[in-house]
């Protein structure tokens, strides 16, 4: 845990979804999976809110949102926001991905798990991590989880420095028989197909899985310049072919959305 507090200590989270067209896509991208399935207010967690960026977005549309982030700074920060903008609905909590207890089962309409698995390598902290967010997800309520997808990583320190090709060949990254690690110090990487195995082994009802970002990481310089309705169409084009399977292969950040069962409902 030290290790993100050091990380998130030196990192400005705050602008890190806004500071340009590409990182914005992402947010984009996300915000438009979410918005069918929030079109009423809902009680909603964020886990691993950061300093809230997509919570206050939930807050000033008229949901009650929980935000809770294992880093005191970016809750402090939240705290900040909440006041400064009378958002009386966000409330941010300090806390722990692994641990929900403070909260009953099916206490929210909807869980946003967008940063945790970003850092729980360990494989019990990560199947903690999505169980404690279904059990206090109602039944039939959304659960958003992201993730950073391993050959979008690659690609992204490939532009930056080609001799990752020998450093650490791609036949050992993407290993069938299993992927090895690119050092990126406290973050860790999944593809696409593990995160389906991973997700579907919760029995959950899977809504959709979507590149956030696609390709914007690799045409940073173009994507960047863009303005006004260029922009926007750009914005479109990502979401209109996030769901794309090339796309996922390539995406630095990955989104999986899914419904919890509700077993009311298959009993009739």
């Amino acid at each position: 845990m030290n290790a993100i507090w050091d990380y998130y200590d030196t990192y400005d989270e705050e602008s890190r979804l806004v500071k340009d067209n590409y990182h914005y896509t992402e947010f984009s991208t996300t915000v438009r999976w979410l918005e069918p399935y929030l079109t009423s207010p809902k009680a909603v967690l964020e886990v691993g809110a950061g300093t809230g960026r997509y919570s206050c977005w939930l807050a000033e549309r008229g949901h009650g949102v929980t935000a809770l982030d294992v880093t005191p700074k970016h809750v402090d920060r939240l705290r900040e926001k909440a006041a400064n903008r009378g958002l009386t609905e966000l409330k941010p909590v300090l806390g722990d991905a692994r641990d929900l207890s403070a909260w009953a089962e099916g206490t929210f309409d909807a869980v946003l798990c967008l940063g945790p698995l970003y850092h729980l390598a360990d494989e019990e902290d990560r199947r903690s991590c999505i169980a404690e967010c279904l059990r206090v997800l109602r039944p039939g309520g959304i659960l958003a989880v992201g993730y950073v997808n391993r050959a979008g990583v690659y690609l992204n320190k490939l532009l930056r420095n080609p001799d990752i090709l020998l450093m650490h060949p791609p036949a050992e990254i993407f290993s069938q028989a299993g992927p090895g690690a690119i050092p990126d110090g406290c973050f860790v990487h999944s593809s696409p197909g593990e995160m389906e195995t991973f997700m579907a082994s919760f029995g959950i009802r899977k809504l959709g899985h979507a590149a956030a970002d696609g390709i914007a990481p690799l045409l940073h310089g173009v994507v960047n310049d863009l303005e006004g309705d260029l922009l926007e169409g750009w914005l479109d084009y990502q979401f209109t072919v996030s769901d794309d399977p090339y796309q996922l292969g390539t995406s630095l950040h990955n989104l999986f959305l899914a419904a919890k069962p509700d077993e009311r409902l298959s009993q009739l």
